[in-house]
């Protein structure tokens, strides 16, 4: 018999594409800690991750109602279309495809109001949650 401390052949490196707080699985993730294949060393909480999505989509609801008068009288022939997609925004869904336009002066009063900027970090925050809720645990 044999008394003495074990060390690693070979030492990993483990970085995550994601960012979320990060929880203990059912090993403590420490140095010396043994563990078996199959036993859970760490997790992404996510919830986090997918409060601030909704977050971001609620300012955008707020954005888009605050437009709506505008739009009506500006330009009327895209107004029944920003109403479609302003009731078609979902809470707990992706954002659908935000409408092309084809006239320069409707993107630049959407540029102006920050509506495209807002739309585009909102699709930023949804691939980055998505990444997040397809990772799977770090297991053994």
């Amino acid at each position: 018999m044999a008394s003495g401390r074990v060390a690693s052949k070979s030492e990993i490196i483990i970085s995550a594409e994601v960012s979320g707080k990060i929880l203990d699985g059912t090993v403590p993730f420490k140095e010396g800690q043994t563990f078996k294949t199959g036993d859970l060393l760490l997790k992404i909480y996510d919830n986090e991750a997918a409060l601030g999505v909704k977050s971001q989509v609620s300012s955008f609801l707020t954005q888009l109602a605050g437009i709506l008068p505008d739009m009506k009288i500006d330009f009327p022939e895209s107004y029944e279309k920003v109403v479609w997609f302003f009731e078609n925004i979902k809470l707990t869904k992706t954002c659908q495809a935000f409408l092309k336009f084809q006239q320069q002066r409707k993107k630049v009063f959407l540029s102006s109001k920050n509506i495209l900027s807002n739309y585009y970090s909102i699709k930023s925050s949804e691939s980055r949650l998505k990444n997040i809720l397809s990772t799977p645990p770090l297991m053994a």
